[in-house]
């Protein structure tokens, strides 16, 4: 923004976002393979929260941060040259909290609203744990497959909605006295 523009209007929206991936591949012997996978992200983030007008002022934005761990592995055994079996594991965490970035019920105008959002703050948090296991045989020009998977999540969803409140307002800063008292 220019000059006459208030401060908090020119007010920057950072995206830290930090990826990583590891893995390791190692052969036991000519039957077996491992592989261990682990991938992290960890994002921070300032952005806009849903407006529902035109313009949502700069108090209208909202902090996020993001934290995802994830653990795969799989043991691949070749059990005969006909014969193949593939055990897998995997863990995973996300964890997800959103905050306003000001303390402040939400003022909805007819163009544009401003203070914080009343949809924050709300977070989630999700625990998966998957454990797979397929064998598969061919014989000729035919393959049998036959496998199957668990899974259990756990997840604790956190919506902390309509703290600051929110107020309604019919009409756009009015010049005059509409009602005349």
């Amino acid at each position: 923004f220019g000059e006459g523009y208030p401060l908090h209007l020119a007010k920057v929206a950072p995206l830290d976002d930090f990826l990583s991936t590891w893995r390791v591949d190692w052969r036991g012997s000519a039957a077996d393979q491992v592989m261990v996978r682990y991938a992290l992200q960890d994002e921070e983030d300032i952005a806009a929260s849903a407006v529902e007008r035109a313009i949502g002022s700069a108090t209208q934005r909202q902090a996020s941060r993001n934290r995802l761990h994830a653990v795969v592995g799989s043991w691949n055994r070749v059990i005969s040259p006909a014969s193949l079996n593939v055990l897998s594991a995997s863990v995973s965490t996300f964890r997800n909290a959103i905050a306003p970035t000001v303390i402040a019920p939400q003022l909805t105008f007819p163009s544009l609203q401003d203070g914080s959002s009343f949809r924050v703050p709300q977070g989630t948090d999700q625990t998966r744990f998957q454990l797979a296991n397929t064998w598969s045989l061919v014989t000729g020009p035919h393959m049998l497959r036959v496998g199957g998977e668990w899974q259990r999540v756990d997840g604790k969803f956190d919506l902390g909605v309509f703290q600051s409140g929110r107020i309604e307002l019919v009409q756009d800063f009015p010049a005059f006295d509409a009602n005349g008292d």
